[in-house]
């Protein structure tokens, strides 16, 4: 494995073994004329499964602080090997909202399938832009913090918790909604649909539908209802940073500092 920035600008997604949606959130162009360096924050599904030569490829690139969107139930069941790395912080922030596979397996198990639609995600991100704006605060000022970079945030699947707050940060710093929405829809490409964590939970009880298929969807327009969403309620994504998670502006200009380069 290549840790050098010019192999991490040759292809997003980060070669690990033990993941399927590691990537890098570098090279998107800000409003201002930056751009966000390669090789700092990484956005990821479970690392429960990374294999020694992954964290010896994450030791690498010098991997300092890992955000874990996971509940406490997840976290106990497959709390992973990073939990025990020296030199790696590990930042616990569970969102939930319905969001993570415990609680859909749960759902399936329980025959609750009433609103699981194509439009089940885009409610899912806005209840947790609503319903968790304290939690994606505290991941962003820990991100600014001195020293905190290189940095991973995830959850299981690396899409839904995750996407919400890759969404949050890339548009606070000046990425355009059309490169947002891009990066979130690349988790179909990455997965081809099928969530290697997520899709355990599912084959121990004998789930393969279209229900899952929901679950399992990165489609453009479900991130395109929370950025809607943040407009028509918050006024945008600045007014929902100062209001909603109540930063201020030298948080970001530290966040600026530390992700964008001109």
């Amino acid at each position: 494995m290549d840790a050098s920035p010019s192999a991490q600008a040759r292809e997003r997604l980060v070669p690990l073994e033990g993941t399927q949606n590691f990537r890098d959130l570098g090279g998107y162009a800000t409003a201002d004329g930056g751009r966000i360096r390669w090789g700092r924050l990484y956005r990821a599904d479970a690392l429960s499964t990374l294999t020694s030569g992954d964290l010896a490829y994450l030791e690498a690139i010098g991997l300092r602080l890992v955000i874990d969107f996971r509940g406490d139930e997840e976290v106990a069941l497959e709390p992973g090997p990073l939990r025990a790395r020296a030199g790696v912080h590990v930042h616990h922030a569970p969102i939930g909202e319905n969001a993570s596979p415990s609680q859909w397996r749960a759902r399936f198990e329980g025959g609750d399938l009433g609103d699981l639609d194509a439009g089940w995600l885009s409610r899912t991100y806005v209840g947790m832009l609503d319903g968790r704006p304290e939690v994606f605060a505290d991941v962003i000022r820990t991100l600014a913090a001195e020293g905190a970079l290189p940095a991973v945030f995830h959850c299981t699947a690396g899409k839904d918790r995750t996407g919400v707050m890759a969404m949050l940060v890339l548009r606070w710093l000046g990425v355009s909604r059309e490169d947002v929405v891009a990066d979130y829809a690349l988790t179909a490409r990455y997965t081809g649909g099928r969530i290697r964590a997520a899709s355990r939970w599912f084959g121990e009880i004998g789930i393969d539908g279209e229900a899952a298929a929901h679950l399992f969807a990165a489609r453009p327009e479900s991130m395109g209802a929370a950025l809607d969403h943040l407009d028509a309620r918050y006024g945008g994504i600045d007014r929902y940073a100062e209001g909603a998670m109540g930063l201020d502006g030298s948080v970001r200009d530290a966040l600026r500092a530390a992700l964008v380069e001109r």
